[in-house]
């Protein structure tokens, strides 16, 4: 890995603050304790496999000694006691006998919970019994045995590294460098073919492969790597899925530099929405099926759907608090204007339903306090993805005419959506009838212990 980030800015009018960056950070580690400490009451609501492995306890106490170990890079500032109380919590569940006796009994299960053990010894509480049982499991030669995708090798290469672990506690003979270079981050990602999945491949290798922004990747383009973030903030708009936006946004501010028009976006509906609502919507959430419940499976249900967009939330702004700089701020230089009713003829063409909820946050991007360029920009392709995603060929050609002859016209979000349209000329060409419009199933999100 190359050297430390080094770019410091001016603070921009809508960047965000230190004092601020840590009262969320604060709130988050507030609301943490306080339903952690009801977790044994929460899990006789949460529906885990039968013999799962990682069940969601887990899954839970390993992101959040991430969290911790995160934390406490970006400086001081959090409550000692609730801090305490965290590390506590992670301990107890982290180490526990459970886990103790599953990591003895299935080597494999190492590269997942032993994270949390990692975290802990990297964060200076060190178990030296637990030591022994991992060590013990790699050393079997079947805790690589479980295929893993790049980026979830790649997790466990940095919780390894962050406790001072050498290569003989390596998973497998495959090195970091060459997962890298097989991940995520060695493609093109555009937002109108992207998935979530795709999505958390990109933001996970980034945040490992730069260690939550200290480092930089070798041979990285990082202007390609910013486009292609830009791009999957927008699907991440356009599905209105907040926990997605918040790690995209995460996978821009470890890149070094400014950030891309997308991110100022985001930012700034981020920050509309945590300060209208309280908190950030996880996707799965459903009102239905919290009314359902009594008191306590409502409170289950909703820190089970909740956490983990607050936790990124808050690995954000740790991330920005160790930048030491002003990000989130667009170049305003050369940058087109337009007329405001630009927003509006996009959003009727996008959003035709007027009780859509996807309208209702089209509408409040176009609201935002930053520059109409940028607005314009981010609404043009998070409008196409909306637009292709339910294959309205005749909508997609309006767009495109509504920006033709503008410097828009050359932006990546258009040509990629001029592109798919002709494709789909073409298609129709050697089809005769025309078949249905496609159905769009989007692919559910991964349980994994860490998504």
């Amino acid at each position: 890995m190359a050297s430390r980030h080094s770019h410091l800015t001016a603070p921009p009018e809508h960047g965000p603050r230190a004092d601020q960056l840590r009262t969320r950070i604060n709130e988050v580690l507030e609301f943490a304790l306080g339903n952690l400490q009801l977790i044994d009451d929460y899990s006789e609501h949460w529906e885990d496999e039968d013999g799962a492995i990682v069940r969601t306890e887990d899954k839970i106490a390993i992101e959040t000694s991430m969290l911790l170990l995160v934390l406490d890079r970006a400086g001081g500032g959090q409550d000692r006691a609730v801090w305490d109380g965290l590390v506590e919590f992670c301990e107890s569940r982290c180490r526990s006998p459970r886990v103790r006796c599953v990591i003895a009994r299935h080597p494999r299960a190492v590269s997942s919970l032993g994270l949390g053990h990692y975290f802990l010894s990297a964060l200076g509480r060190p178990d030296e019994d637990m030591d022994e049982l991992v060590r013990n499991a790699v050393a079997t030669g079947h805790a690589g045995t479980e295929e893993l995708v790049p980026f979830r090798h790649l997790e466990f290469c940095w919780a390894q590294r962050k406790a001072g672990r050498g290569s003989s506690e390596q998973l497998g003979q495959v090195s970091p460098a060459w997962q890298v270079e097989a991940s995520a981050i060695a493609s093109d990602h555009d937002g109108l073919y992207t998935t979530r999945e795709d999505c958390y491949a990109l933001t996970h290798t980034l945040m490992y492969a730069t260690d939550f922004g200290s480092d930089r990747i070798p041979g990285a383009d990082e202007d390609r790597l910013r486009s292609s973030i830009g791009s999957a903030l927008c699907f991440a708009v356009a599905i209105r899925d907040f926990d997605l936006l918040g790690e995209l946004l995460l996978a821009d501010a470890v890149l070094p530099g400014n950030a891309s028009a997308f991110a100022c976006c985001g930012w700034a509906l981020r920050t509309r929405v945590l300060d209208s609502r309280g908190s950030l919507p996880g996707p799965a959430f459903r009102v239905d099926e919290y009314r359902r419940r009594g008191a306590l499976g409502r409170a289950s249900y909703a820190f089970q759907h909740s956490y983990h967009p607050a936790y990124v939330d808050a690995l954000l702004c740790a991330t920005l608090l160790r930048r030491q700089d002003e990000w989130p701020e667009s170049d305003p230089h050369g940058r087109a204007a337009h007329d405001p009713g630009t927003l509006r003829r996009i959003v009727d063409l996008a959003w035709p339903d007027p009780s859509s909820p996807g309208k209702e946050t089209a509408l409040e991007l176009c609201a935002l306090p930053i520059p109409l360029a940028d607005r314009v920009e981010t609404l043009i392709e998070v409008a196409a993805i909306e637009i292709v995603r339910h294959y309205d060929l005749l909508a997609l050609r309006q767009l495109l005419r509504e920006v033709h002859g503008s410097p828009l016209e050359r932006s990546r979000g258009v040509q990629v959506g001029a592109r798919f349209l002709s494709n789909q000329i073409a298609l129709s060409r050697q089809l005769e009838p025309p078949p249905a419009r496609p159905g769009i199933n989007e692919p559910v999100r991964s349980a994994h212990y860490s998504g």
